[in-house]
């Protein structure tokens, strides 16, 4: 009889164990995407660029911020939708929404600087997916 409750006992604790297991996984994400693109844009020296007050607009010099804004391409390579952008924060740092849409075959997202700061400019950075990327600027 012992050993009946001692295997009982021992199934009960196994199961418990990957219930709590499967909850976390769940709560912490697991394998799921994340919901956004976390975007940082750095100088050539690896120094953050100042999303507060290192933008420049050549129309309009109150412009002092610096934003990141994410758009489609086509799979003609012709640029597509765009999409909200967000300002970056002192840090260098902004983190983009998922797009509501669904990439077709052979389309990806880009995404761009606005205001970049003067003397500046920068290569697009692709992804598919969300994740975060890092867009070093280059002297103009």
């Amino acid at each position: 009889m012992q050993n009946i409750f001692k295997r009982v006992a021992v199934l009960l604790a196994v199961t418990v164990c990957a219930l709590c297991l499967g909850l976390c996984l769940s709560a912490c994400g697991g394998d799921e995407e994340a919901n956004g693109y976390t975007v940082t844009v750095t100088y050539p020296d690896g120094k953050a660029v100042d999303g507060t007050k290192d933008g420049y607009n050549e129309y309009d010099e109150e412009v002092k911020y610096v934003e990141v804004q994410i758009c489609i391409v086509k799979a003609n390579g012709e640029t597509g939708t765009c999409y909200d952008t967000k300002k970056l924060d002192a840090n260098g740092q902004a983190t983009l929404e998922k797009p509501p849409v669904t990439l077709n075959e052979g389309e990806k997202f880009k995404i761009q600087v606005n205001y970049a700061p003067e003397g500046y400019t920068y290569d697009y950075a692709y992804v598919t997916k969300p994740s975060s990327t890092t867009i070093t600027l280059k002297k103009a």
